[in-house]
């Protein structure tokens, strides 16, 4: 068990039956002078989260490593001190259930990121979806360190859509699949965005936009 535990907060209302001190008058409908509504915040605990970058493997991608890298690093100096193992995993399916690489930790440095994403990094499927059901499901190493107890995280990033069509075909089975593994489930994405949205200042083809 970890001492320091991840938290999400979740509004609930409760009735609550008090002593009034109105005069209450007889009527055939519900009488609500001796109730009041509270709300409190539930805390729900998650012990940890486990985080996996699932970055596109393909050779458009290759100058954006430094970026990739770069925005890993942000994400671990914010994370909590505790608790959270870190995975990179290509997007290519074909390439991930023989992977045996410890995930990032607290107190691993970008040295340590750098050499997991050259080492894990491999192939040119972008079918990210794919990759993660592969790689949880289908990985004996994967089970050695994926925890039930915690929370999960997966963000993808990619410059082109999704392509996966071995496990599921759409962004809506992924989901489904995803919210059956654990409690408390999270996904993002880094993709390339239409260019009227973009802020950034070099123009990227349609077909590289990603919508999921």
């Amino acid at each position: 068990m970890f001492d320091d535990m991840l938290v999400y907060e979740k509004e609930v209302e409760v009735y609550v039956e008090v002593e009034s001190e109105c005069e209450v008058v007889e009527d055939t409908d519900f009488d609500f002078s001796d109730l009041w509504v509270d709300s409190f915040t539930q805390v729900s605990a998650m012990d940890g989260v486990d985080i996996f970058w699932v970055i596109d493997p393909s050779g458009s991608m290759h100058d954006d490593q430094p970026a990739i890298l770069a925005g890993i690093q942000v994400m671990m100096n914010n994370l909590p001190p505790v608790g959270w193992r870190l995975m990179i995993i290509p997007s290519d399916f074909r390439r991930v259930s023989d992977r045996n690489y410890f995930p990032i930790v607290p107190g691993d440095t970008l040295a340590d990121v750098e050499a997991m994403y050259n080492d894990q990094v491999v192939g040119q499927l972008e079918a990210g979806f794919d990759a993660v059901i592969e790689y949880m499901d289908y990985s004996a190493y994967a089970q050695t360190w994926l925890r039930q107890d915690a929370a999960l995280l997966i963000v993808f990033v990619s410059d082109e859509n999704d392509q996966s069509r071995e496990h599921v075909i759409s962004e809506y089975e992924f989901i489904s699949w995803a919210q059956l593994q654990r409690s408390n489930v999270f996904v993002a994405s880094i993709v390339n965005v239409p260019n009227d949205q973009s802020v950034c200042t070099n123009n990227v083809a349609l077909m590289n936009v990603g919508e999921r």
